[in-house]
């Protein structure tokens, strides 16, 4: 659309019979436009062209674009000079800073759209062309509007200490002239687009190549596509980026802070987690957003976006993984729950045999005194052998608890009247704090003890060089607290979530099973009930236990 509001396009300066000086400058002025230089390296080039047919002096480019103004200036004389930069537009007057003959730019600002054409104006005009006079005849100056083409707007000014340089007569001239350098900027333009998209295109298929790769880390992820930004800003060379999440930063090798930035957030998971940033060492020109192009800024919101994907993807594969660890624990755990279950059976009977036949032995006269301490022997361990059976069968589910009305005060001194003699012997202090006005629980009896014998005994191997063990019963609304509190060294924090798998144990071979906390757990569970447990290294652990009173209600955790 654009191409059709430009007067003459390529092909009708082609056919048109135009003067040497002009069909070289056509070619020159596209050939500059096709290798999508920058704006000002652009309009340098065209002023350098121009200035070079004819007697001209000054060759000026006056663009908008939207709400910013540039001018692009340059003069023949000894030297050539060129300036570029922004111009404002303030009190309904342009204020360039390096623009000092001003007689022209009222009507300069008129064309660009800021205002009425002035009506009082020493000036000749003919179609498009404007001719100026200043002062006293000293200088000439010729203006010429460029068609639109897309959002800009466009003012050539040309100057000449003589008049022939611009007459009206040659009004058709300066008409193709202004075309042919319409037609220019416009090929210029479409070139530098086409030329970023492919870079930003070329951008986001490297992403998508990486984020595609399954066995890459996200760290190195993430260092590659800050590497991949920078060849995609419009001005690379200056440019370096970084990847900012969860407070870690990726940066290119050539990273510097600077003023001069374009960021964009990511947002996972309904959290702000980093940032995407673009970083220019030093200020090009003004564009959309400072120094970047407004397709930059969407470059840089599709890559924050492309993260964002990549973290929820591995979140969402972190979760099966758990999930799939979980299943497989769970079917080793049924496994060993049905070997448990069957070993034990197979035990009860030859170790029943054992230990009816060494307890049948002791009952004999005259057995020598070495004799008698083995037979005392074979039946503690017997005797030994039996529990781990027992508890192999807890752990099964293979005893049902018997339930019934019962005090937990009661159990509690139970339990503890076998704990008491070693907690002397061992210079534990055992403290108990039970509640006289706690309620009845519903529960088995020989379970509950078994849960406390247990919690104390670990408390007591836990501080072999002393120290204190408090036992707490309490209400706590509908639910009946048993809280058992050493001042041991304490679980490590990445020892806690295991305590109660089973086998599982940090104690020295032939010190522990690794079922006693697993059962402890199986025999609250199966009580309704919650088990807790909070650890402080170097000051002790606590275990708290929950069970329903009354009617048994809850949840195991």
């Amino acid at each position: 659309m654009a191409s059709r509001m430009i007067k003459h396009t390529a092909s009708d300066l082609q056919k048109k019979r135009l003067p040497s000086d002009l069909r070289g400058l056509t070619r020159k002025i596209l050939s500059s436009a096709h290798r999508g230089l920058s704006r000002s390296e652009f309009l340098r080039e065209l002023s350098v062209h121009l200035l070079s047919i004819r007697e001209w002096t000054m060759a000026g480019f006056w663009l908008r674009e939207k709400e910013r103004l540039y001018a692009g200036v340059g003069w023949r004389g000894e030297t050539f000079n060129f300036e570029f930069g922004t111009v404002a537009y303030r009190e309904g007057a342009l204020s360039p800073a390096f623009y000092q003959a001003g007689d022209e730019l009222e009507l300069i600002a008129a064309f660009l759209g800021y205002g009425a054409i002035p009506v009082r104006m020493a000036a000749e005009r003919k179609g498009a062309l404007t001719i100026i006079r200043h002062g006293s005849g000293s200088a000439w100056s010729a203006l010429l509007p460029l068609a639109p083409f897309g959002d800009i707007q466009g003012v050539l000014v040309l100057k000449s200490p003589v008049k022939k340089a611009f007459t009206t007569r040659s009004a058709g001239f300066f008409d193709d002239l202004a075309s042919m350098v319409a037609m220019g900027l416009m090929s210029r333009r479409v070139q530098v687009a086409l030329r970023e998209r492919v870079k930003e295109l070329t951008c986001l298929y490297g992403i998508a190549k990486i984020v595609s790769r399954h066995d890459i880390s996200l760290p190195r992820l993430l260092r590659c596509i800050a590497s991949l930004l920078p060849p995609a800003m419009l001005n690379p060379e200056i440019a370096s980026a970084r990847v900012s999440l969860d407070g870690e930063e990726f940066r290119t090798r050539t990273f510097s802070e600077s003023p001069f930035r374009l960021r964009s957030y990511i947002d996972a998971g309904g959290e702000r987690r980093g940032f995407v940033e673009v970083l220019y060492e030093k200020a090009p020109q003004e564009l959309d957003e400072g120094p970047f192009l407004r397709e930059e800024r969407k470059l840089l919101d599709a890559v924050a976006r492309e993260i964002t994907l990549v973290i929820d993807r591995k979140r969402i594969e972190d979760d099966r993984s758990r999930a799939e660890v979980q299943l497989r624990h769970a079917d080793r755990l049924a496994t060993i729950g049905q070997l448990a279950a069957g070993v034990a059976h197979e035990l009860n009977e030859p170790l029943g045999s054992i230990l009816g036949f060494a307890q049948l032995a002791q009952k004999s006269r005259n057995l020598p005194q070495a004799l008698e301490s083995d037979m005392e022997r074979i039946v503690n361990a017997s005797l030994n052998a039996r529990e781990i059976v027992r508890k192999l069968l807890f752990f099964a589910r293979q005893m049902p608890p018997a339930k019934s009305q019962v005090s937990l005060n009661t159990i509690v001194d139970e339990g503890l009247f076998f704990c008491s003699s070693r907690c002397a012997r061992a210079g534990i202090e055992l403290v108990t704090e039970l509640s006289p006005d706690l309620p009845l629980i519903t529960a088995d009896r020989g379970q509950i003890h078994q849960v406390i014998v247990n919690l104390a005994v670990n408390a007591l191997q836990a501080m072999p060089g002393g120290g204190s063990l408090t036992v707490r019963t309490a209400r706590e609304g509908e639910w009946a607290l048993l809280a058992i509190e050493d001042t041991g060294p304490g679980i490590d924090a990445s020892v806690l979530p295991k305590i109660f798998i089973p086998f599982f144990t940090t104690k020295d071979v032939n010190e522990g099973t690794g079922l006693g906390l697993s059962v402890v757990h199986g025999i609250i569970t199966a009580h309704d009930g919650i088990i807790h447990v909070t650890s402080t290294p170097g000051k002790g652990t606590r275990f708290e236990v929950r069970l329903p009173l009354g009617e048994g209600r809850g949840a195991a955790q």
